[in-house]
């Protein structure tokens, strides 16, 4: 029997749109550049010749670089407020990082320790007078100092051995999933990408479509081993296996390989974000605190493992909380054993201990048809430490029609204005409204809304290989279509969405 043949399709991912409502102004660049024209008209009036010439172009000057000018892709209202932030972080200290005494460490360990178990009494007596179940007690939380945002962190062990990341303050549960990955998706043939890729849409769609779940992100991270470790590996593997020299030859000749390269290698994790306000009737059910809370995402979690199961991903296993841990601290020391004990965030980069690490955003997405595997460029091309991760949301579909109908009458009325105005209507205009009726189309035949957005992170051991890095990061980008910026002025937020499986990103 002939097998059937499949072909990929090049698809096109839609554009962001660029444009506003007139002269592709946005809200704030259009009061602007108004305001600009009413004042430059005012001093018309008001002084005198030759000056008031003057004042009046220096008015239209300013309407114009308010309005029009745009640096990265950002106009100047949006730069201001960040430099705004910039100055006020570096002049209250927040940009700075040194690791408290253990003194001070212990003296916050007990005061958190204290409030868990006045927490764990509350329960308790809730649960006495209304009769039911009376909770177990909190587990201590695995210490996990970090600097900055991630400071509120907590990290728990659940009752299953899962590695559960509290977030207090956005009320939300992190866990992450390392997945097996045996075979390269650009070796096999054309009919097992297309299964490969319908298996993926499949598991964010059924993952996704759980209302406790916030947001799914899958994460490439790309280390080095050095060949020192990569013999030492071969030589252990080879112990414990009881492997005998059939070879001898053969096998000289490959631990002569090892020394003389080094070994690149990939770990790819799902981190899956819950929403403690969404579980809250599960978490009762299970005991109101903490250790309800512990129980609850084992319950959520078994089902997840049968949602990536169904859609042929192969679950390695959920980290623990000491994995997840020497994870973060392995993503920015290089040691998964050597804590943070200093950081400093500067406007373009990061320093934590001795290393030094950057962050970008995806601002844009490849404009031209791409077939699947172009991240490749950026996530296989690379012979250095990187993380990439994408963050997947579930939108709303009702929602999303409602802003997509917004843009395209926004769009619609722009069109108008320039054709009247004598303006060309430029192919990328045309192309953008052709995109949003697409969206258009699919969301009223019943495809959902799934938000997304890229990060990556690279790190080196001193700033000059940082840079030279860096010329290799917006090379890779430039192959695979990608427009990226740097995270100015928030490189710890983004390297934390980057590569350490926290949940940062969805905001």
């Amino acid at each position: 029997m002939m097998e059937e043949k499949v072909e990929l399709t090049p698809v096109r991912i839609p554009r962001q749109e660029k444009g506003g409502i007139i002269l592709g102004l946005s809200l704030l660049p259009l009061l602007a550049v108004g305001f600009s024209i009413a004042a430059a008209m005012t001093t018309l009036f008001v002084l005198p010749f030759p000056a008031s010439v003057v004042v009046f172009f220096l008015w239209l000057v300013v309407g114009a670089i308010f309005g029009w000018v745009r640096i990265k892709n950002r106009t100047l209202f949006e730069w201001i407020p960040a430099l705004i932030r910039a100055l006020v972080k570096r002049l209250t200290g927040q940009t700075k990082y040194v690791r408290p005494s253990e003194k001070a460490d212990m003296a916050a360990d007990m005061s958190a320790l204290d409030r868990i178990r006045k927490a764990d009494e509350k329960a308790r007596a809730e649960a006495i007078e209304w009769n039911e179940p009376i909770p177990g007690k909190t587990p201590e939380p695995i210490k996990f100092t970090l600097p900055g945002i991630a400071n509120e962190f907590q990290l728990y062990q659940s009752p299953a051995g899962r590695g559960v990341l509290h977030d207090p303050v956005n009320k939300r549960a992190v866990l992450t999933l390392l997945v097996k990955n045996t075979k390269s998706f650009d070796l096999q043939d054309e009919s097992v990408k297309a299964t490969r890729i319908t298996d993926y849409g499949n598991l964010l769609d059924v993952v996704l479509a759980n209302r406790l779940v916030e947001a799914v992100i899958p994460t490439d991270t790309t280390s080095l081993q050095s060949d020192t470790d990569s013999l030492e590996y071969f030589r252990e593997q080879k112990r414990l296996n009881q492997a005998a020299d059939l070879n001898p030859i053969a096998t000289q000749g490959y631990e002569d390989y090892l020394t003389r390269n080094l070994m690149t290698y990939h770990m790819q994790y799902y981190t899956v974000v819950l929403s403690i306000g969404m579980m809250r009737s599960l978490i009762k059910e299970h005991g109101s605190n903490m250790s309800g809370l512990l129980s609850a995402v084992d319950a959520v979690c078994d089902s997840i493992d049968q949602d990536f199961s169904s859609n042929n991903t192969a679950v390695e296993h959920w980290l623990s909380a000491m994995e997840r841990r020497d994870v973060v601290y392995e993503n920015f020391t290089l040691n998964p054993n050597e804590p943070i004990i200093g950081a400093h965030a500067y406007w373009s980069k990061l320093r934590a201990n001795a290393c030094w690490h950057r962050s970008y955003v995806i601002e844009e997405w490849p404009q031209k048809e791409i077939t699947p595997g172009f991240m490749s460029k950026v996530t296989k091309d690379l012979d250095f430490r990187h993380s990439v991760s994408i963050v997947y949301e579930a939108g709303y579909s009702d929602e999303a029609l409602r802003k997509v109908n917004h843009a395209i009458q926004d769009k619609n009325i722009a069109l108008r204005i320039k054709e009247k105005s004598g303006q060309r209507v430029s192919l990328e205009d045309t192309t953008e409204m052709e995109d949003l009726e697409q969206r258009e189309t699919e969301l009223v035949a019943g495809y959902g809304e799934v938000m997304m957005r890229g990060f990556m992170s690279i790190t080196a051991t001193s700033e000059e290989e940082l840079e030279r890095y860096h010329s290799d990061v917006m090379s890779a980008a430039k192959r695979a279509g990608l427009v990226m910026y740097e995270c100015w002025d928030q490189q710890f937020a983004g390297f934390l969405a980057a590569g350490c499986l926290v949940g940062v990103g969805i905001d």
